[in-house]
């Protein structure tokens, strides 16, 4: 599934949705590039960035997952793509926390 959009994922079509709901999870996908790019900026090689990890994380939990919900709620986004774009986002956390060799976000959760 690497590389492919959360609307390939879900096996949605984009014609089968309205077309401003496509812009808006594109927009939205952009978005997590985004704060990727900003992310990597405050990582330093051979540091303990489990801090940037846990920063990212949260963004996602308390600013993307909830509008995903919202977006199901209340705009009828099937729950299958709000969930996608939910996981696109920790997956962006993912390669970060790959490419800077933090294996562990929350060590104390075992």
């Amino acid at each position: 599934m690497e590389g492919m959009t959360p609307l390939e994922i879900s096996g949605e079509k984009p014609r089968n949705m309205d077309q401003r709901m496509v812009s808006e999870l594109s927009d939205l996908m952009l978005m997590m590039d985004n704060w990727q790019r900003g992310y990597r900026t405050w990582c330093v090689v051979g540091e303990d960035n489990e801090w940037v990890m846990r920063e990212f994380t949260d963004e996602i939990c308390e600013m993307l997952q909830p509008y995903m919900m919202a977006l199901h709620a209340q705009a009828g986004l099937d729950y299958t793509i709000a969930g996608a774009i939910v996981m696109f986002g920790f997956d962006k956390v993912d390669e970060l926390r790959q490419e800077f060799k933090v294996y562990q976000i929350y060590p104390e959760w075992g």
